[in-house]
C-alpha cells in the first residue's frame, strides 16, 4: 500500500506498524474489559516480525513500542469493514506504534510492515480479521 500526503513542518507523526483490536461487537460472548484486553493481546502476540524505516534508515527496538489502549467507544456505520450491523460498541486495541517528532522540510519516505504467525507457527496473511495486514506500507511525505 502506498500513500502520499503533505504535512506542515511542525506536525508529529504517530503510526501503527501492526495493531489489533477486539470489541463486544465482534466477540459478543465477551462480557468485560479484561476479556477484551486478553483477546487483543492474544492477537498481537502472533507477531513474529516488525520493520520500519524513515528515508531508508531502519528503526530499531520496535518491540519496545507496544501498548494497549484504554477501553474506547466506537461506532460501526452501514457497510463497515467488519461486516457487522451498524452499532456503537466498546473495544480495546493492542499494538506496536511509532511516534516521530516533526520531520525536516522536504520529501521523506516512511515504510513499515509486520508479519504474524498462526497457531501452527506458519506465517499468515490474516491479522485482526477480516483484513490481512502482512504487507508493506509506504508513505511519501512532503513536509512544508
Amino acid at each position: 500500500m502506498v500513500r502520499k500526503c503533505a504535512l506542515s513542518n511542525n506536525t508529529s507523526i504517530l503510526f501503527p506498524i501492526l495493531n489489533s483490536e477486539c470489541s463486544y461487537a465482534e466477540f459478543p460472548y465477551m462480557k468485560n474489559e479484561s476479556q477484551l484486553r486478553d483477546c487483543a493481546k492474544a492477537e498481537q502476540d502472533k507477531i513474529n516480525s516488525l520493520e520500519a524505516s524513515i528515508d531508508g534508515i531502519k528503526l530499531t527496538n520496535l518491540n519496545q513500542y507496544r501498548l494497549q489502549s484504554p477501553l474506547f467507544n466506537f461506532s460501526l456505520p452501514d457497510d463497515n469493514i467488519l461486516h457487522l450491523k451498524p452499532q456503537t460498541t466498546q473495544g480495546v486495541s493492542d499494538g506496536n506504534w511509532v511516534f516521530l517528532r516533526p520531520l525536516s522540510i522536504g520529501i521523506h519516505t516512511i515504510s513499515f510492515r509486520g508479519d504474524t504467525i498462526d497457531s501452527s507457527g506458519n506465517n499468515t496473511d490474516s491479522f485482526a480479521l477480516p483484513t490481512g495486514w502482512n504487507y508493506n506500507t509506504t508513505y511519501f511525505l512532503s513536509i512544508k
